[in-house]
């Protein structure tokens, strides 16, 4: 027997913060049941005939006082989806306005006293999100849901956390944001974060960066706003929120990065950063490498270099401050050689050296992003020299062998540009005679065409390079 709606407002308030997709969950042997903290092995391979047989018992989880109001709490967690009557009412309680007396709150035995505007409101905040779970798990009610509103009534709910399903029905129909926007709920999260307590304010925030990420024009109006009223948190290690917040303002660096400069934050961040926790760390280190898109001269004024430097130094627990360090250097490369010769003449490149032949997966893709961005410039001396120096075809021959689907199109095109650079004579010795030794290999060359007999959009391309290979082998 599925527990009462009441069983469920039993919960604490902090248990009732996670989202109900997200709820751990297990089915007991002998009955079902569902018990918090245990994570359950797979809750949709339960077997469907028990799901219809507890479902055709309990269709709805009903206080008389509530008009009826559907168990999507639970429903929600199951296929099929619920019938469009069930949905409908669910839409006319979240629609309804809040109980006026106790009188529509007749005492439960065995339950405490309880608000009836408090009852009201955490029931009304979990039927609305269900509302976006429903969206979420069921692609046939999406067009229904999404004519009837479905993301209004959660934008009541403010001051809870909301955000989980609420980015992932976005991630399925950005839309949604702007719809939103015509009922002015941008101006209400705004609101919020002005006055939000801590239980709600990294909410509110991950609401606002969302609009701001798809750049919806009243969230791009208010983000200098919000962004200066976030400014004590982004600066506080001690903060809990210092971590959100810094993501906050990793997506609003194209209409704040002004702001940011004329405040000394960037150089506060690259005075600090390495010593922040594992979270602040790494946002940071996010917030300066999209940064670096807009201000690179001025942050590598503010020593840049030297904090990458000391990046790739720490003993990091985990991969990610590296790959946000080789994106950086990558930024760099691409607003042209001038920058990046700054990089080649610090111990940097040292550093860059070392990560040619090491790293994880992720950090090779990065490394090659690099790699293909240097190409660019293999025309000058010293760029040419430190692509031999960091043996830059091997390394691609060795991705393109290990990891063919991986860029292979922009690794193709580099080794072109390689190509015609060597006939022109714009290449120094060590990486021309790499580049011929390289493309001589009959592995490399094998796994260029296997992978263009698979696909066609790269035949031109592979061509002038087997072709390239061909003519040194006659020619030798």
């Amino acid at each position: 027997m599925f527990p009462s709606i009441f069983d469920l407002l039993n919960h604490k308030d902090e248990d009732l913060k996670a989202n109900s997709v997200r709820r751990t969950r297990r089915v007991d042997n002998q009955s079902t049941k569902f018990q918090d903290g245990v994570v359950y092995q797979g809750i949709d391979e339960l077997p469907k005939k028990t799901f219809d047989k507890l479902y055709s018992e309990n269709p709805e989880v009903i206080y008389d006082g509530l008009q009826n109001i559907p168990g999507l709490y639970l429903i929600t967690y199951f296929a099929p989806a619920p019938p469009p009557e069930i949905i409908s009412k669910l839409f006319t309680f979240v629609n309804s306005s809040p109980p006026q007396t106790n009188n529509d709150f007749p005492q439960i035995d065995g339950m405490p006293q309880i608000n009836d505007n408090s009852i009201y409101e955490r029931i009304s905040y979990q039927a609305a999100d269900d509302l976006y779970v429903l969206f979420i798990k069921f692609p046939e009610l999406r067009k229904f849901l999404f004519d009837n509103q479905f993301y209004l009534p959660l934008m009541k709910h403010l001051d809870r956390i909301i955000y989980t399903s609420f980015t992932e029905a976005v991630e399925i129909e950005p839309s949604i944001l702007n719809e939103l926007s015509k009922f002015g709920i941008i101006e209400n999260i705004v609101n919020f974060i002005k006055t939000s307590p801590s239980i709600s304010l990294v909410s509110n925030i991950i609401l606002f960066g969302t609009f701001l990420e798809h750049q919806i024009e009243q969230s791009i109006n208010y983000c200098l706003e919000v962004s200066s009223l976030l400014m004590n948190y982004a600066v506080n290690p001690q903060s809990e929120i210092q971590p959100n917040v810094l993501d906050f303002f990793a997506i609003a660096i194209p209409f704040i990065h002004e702001m940011l400069i004329e405040n000394d934050f960037f150089a506060f961040l690259i005075h600090n950063c390495i010593g922040f926790e594992d979270c602040s760390y790494c946002s940071s280190l996010k917030v300066l490498r999209n940064a670096t898109n807009f201000c690179a001269d001025y942050l590598l004024n503010k020593n840049l270099i030297s904090l990458i430097h000391a990046v790739f130094a720490k003993d990091n627990d985990f991969v990610q401050p590296e790959i946000y360090a080789i994106q950086i250097c990558t930024i760099i490369c691409q607003k042209g050689p001038e920058l990046f010769n700054r990089i080649l003449s610090s111990d940097l490149s040292k550093d860059l050296v070392h990560y040619s032949t090491s790293g994880s997966l992720a950090e090779k893709k990065e490394f090659m992003k690099l790699i293909i961005a240097l190409v660019n410039f293999a025309n000058m001396n010293n760029v040419s020299d430190f692509l031999a120096e960091i043996s830059c075809v091997h390394s691609i021959a060795d991705f393109l062998e290990t990891y063919t689907n991986e860029l292979f199109e922009s690794l193709l095109k580099s080794l072109l540009c390689l190509i015609d650079l060597e006939k022109k004579m714009c290449l120094t010795e060590n990486l021309r005679s790499e580049l011929k030794s390289v493309l001589e290999s009959p592995p490399v060359i094998k796994t260029i065409e296997n992978f263009v007999s698979e696909n066609s959009e790269f035949a031109e391309l592979a061509q002038n390079i087997i072709k390239y290979s061909q003519e040194n082998i006659v020619n030798e």
